[in-house]
């Protein structure tokens, strides 16, 4: 039997995980903003001087994005939060891996789009976690400490990613 103390204990260190959790999601998510600006990358992958080709990076993250996020949500919810979580990071960290090994521009779009499906189910799901372990009065202070994640990543992740 868990003590009285226990239970909010572990509700606070879920919110801290679904924090980090969106803010590593969130990193992958601003990589192409600073690859669309690397000249060496640009020219490495033949789209140097196509502005097209660039912004089909970025679009197929956010179609793959917004509809894997009305699409499969609801597989999230079938599948429950924790194993619908595993599987979003788990996609997202193939695509990671996917497009930091990639030397074609098609693997690089691929990767762009495992992201975005991986980010779409994604945020559904830590919503349906802070449902699921915080009472109603509860729930903004706990959201509002995971959304803090899609803000810090940003802050972190350009300067890192552009040294």
């Amino acid at each position: 039997m868990q003590n009285k103390n226990s239970v909010p204990r572990k509700r606070y260190m879920i919110v801290v995980t679904l924090f980090f959790s969106l803010a590593v999601a969130y990193m992958g998510r601003v990589i192409v903003s600073v690859l669309a600006a690397n000249e060496g990358f640009l020219h490495d992958m033949g789209i140097a001087g196509q502005p097209v080709k660039v912004g089909l990076l970025m679009t197929s993250f956010l179609i793959a994005y917004g509809l894997s996020n009305f699409v499969l949500s609801p597989l999230g919810n079938k599948w429950g939060p924790r194993k619908g979580i595993l599987i979003a990071m788990i996609l997202c960290g193939v695509s990671m891996i996917l497009g930091g090994v990639a030397t074609v521009l098609g693997f690089v779009i691929v990767s762009r789009i495992l992201l975005g499906i991986s980010n779409g189910l994604h945020y559904p799901l830590q919503n349906v976690f802070v449902k699921n372990w915080f009472p109603s009065n509860e729930r903004g202070r706990a959201n509002s400490v995971w959304v803090i994640g899609q803000s810090v990543a940003p802050a972190i992740a350009m300067p890192l990613f552009t040294y």
